[in-house]
């Protein structure tokens, strides 16, 4: 089911060549990088504190707020709703980060609100299709996962919108989906086990999740000088 072309097809860098090369490009941005992701933090946990304080205000009083559970929910909905709208922000600008390496951080979280309602909309396109994958069978959900992955990548960089993302991702992916679930297998594995670390997992944790930005990023770019 995931496709394999002809022997003679140029190979992806090396696993080995393509961790140092994301880490050296890591170390080079993780201070835009680390700024991003703080600042989301910041954000997010202030918006965390502030529906904390809903839920112990109304726990307080459960007999005479017994009414207002339903609009309780709506609250509690509200903030996940705003909560998701906010990563979504941070990991475009993340993005933009890798691939516009001339702009600051504040640059990075400008453009990405310029650039946001495209953004959202691959996003909601993406999740859906993949969701839609995994409803099907399991494997189809793996697969889309596959394709689609670059599509942020493409959006930002080559400024294909939506649907023609996604298009040119699986396009880029075709012929080297083995290879591709290889790299990518071996990334959600070293983050799997540095997530089980006593103290220090949730650190290392960010981490690498900011290392997976610049990991993928190479692999992307990778695909592209290939099949140009």
């Amino acid at each position: 089911m995931i496709n394999s072309e002809a022997i003679s097809k140029p190979n992806l860098r090396g696993i080995g060549e393509l961790i140092k090369a994301s880490w050296d490009l890591f170390l080079k941005l993780f201070f835009k990088l680390f700024v991003i992701a703080l600042l989301g933090g910041i954000v997010l946990g202030g918006l965390a504190l502030m529906f904390m304080g809903f839920g112990l205000m109304f726990g307080k009083f459960p007999t005479e707020l017994a009414s207002f559970s339903g609009p309780l929910v709506a609250v509690f909905g509200l903030g996940a709703g705003i909560s998701t709208l906010i990563l979504i922000w941070v990991t475009l600008s993340l993005i933009i980060a890798i691939i516009r390496p001339d702009l600051g951080s504040a640059g990075c979280l400008r453009m990405a609100i310029d650039r946001y309602g495209g953004y959202l909309w691959l996003s909601i396109l993406t999740a859906g299709i993949i969701f839609f994958g995994f409803l099907l069978l399991f494997v189809p959900g793996i697969l889309f996962s596959i394709w689609f992955i670059f599509g942020a990548y493409v959006f930002v960089e080559e400024g294909r919108p939506g649907l023609e993302a996604l298009k040119r991702s699986r396009q880029l992916v075709s012929g080297y989906a083995w290879p591709v679930f290889g790299r990518l297998l071996i990334l959600w594995l070293i983050m799997l086990g540095v997530s089980i670390i006593p103290i220090i997992g949730r650190f290392l944790q960010l981490l690498t999740g900011l290392f997976s930005f610049v990991y993928f990023y190479l692999i992307y770019k990778n695909l592209r000088d290939l099949k140009g």
